[in-house]
């Protein structure tokens, strides 16, 4: 996964990693970034 890759990058350097994840006008999250943040969920599992 592309993202969590960059992710480990930025904390093996000691940066701050940002993800652009935001609700949509009507308040639903694309399924991407849905995808996204179960993913990362997975991880602490």
């Amino acid at each position: 996964m592309k993202v969590k890759a960059e992710y480990d990058y930025a904390q093996k350097n000691k940066a701050n990693y940002l993800l652009n994840i935001a609700l949509r006008g009507d308040g639903s999250i694309h399924p991407a970034d849905q995808s996204t943040l179960q993913g990362f969920a997975d991880l602490k599992d």
